[in-house]
């Protein structure tokens, strides 16, 4: 039975890469590089996630990221590595990035192997300190 449990993170650095492109289109696909830290009592530790990024329709329209996270720490108090996917968007006229977890169990190292389960943030576009996330996880 999975375990539900909350964490909040804070990005210690974002790098985003832009291309400049004879394409003629403002929506290029791009990319970004965080660093984050998750200061929970049920999970924390530190992850690094690169990003795919694409801003489609007018200039204000939808935006959405996919990536792929490796995180380093404990959940649970269980200690290792574990890596994610992360996919989100942010929908048209909103305030909100919704973004959406799943983690890999083929790549969980230490005491985190065996673990699986999935995630949700909802935060406001920018927010960069104390973003909630709520995963539930289960042991195999």
């Amino acid at each position: 039975m999975p375990t539900h449990i909350t964490t909040t993170f804070d990005f210690d650095r974002i790098a985003f890469h832009t291309i400049t492109s004879e394409h003629g289109s403002t929506r290029l696909p791009g990319a970004m590089t965080t660093e984050a830290e998750f200061k929970g009592a049920e999970m924390a530790g530190k992850a690094v996630t690169h990003f795919a990024t694409i801003a489609y329709g007018p200039d204000d329209g939808d935006k959405a990221f996919h990536g792929i996270s490796v995180f380093t720490g404990s959940i649970l108090g269980k200690a290792g590595s574990v890596a994610f996917t992360i996919a989100g968007q942010v929908p048209n006229g909103t305030e909100l990035v919704e973004t959406d977890y799943v983690l890999l169990p083929s790549s969980a190292s230490g005491e985190l192997k065996g673990i699986k389960g999935t995630g949700r943030a909802v935060g406001a576009p920018g927010q960069q300190e104390g973003i909630v996330v709520t995963f539930d996880v289960e042991f195999a």
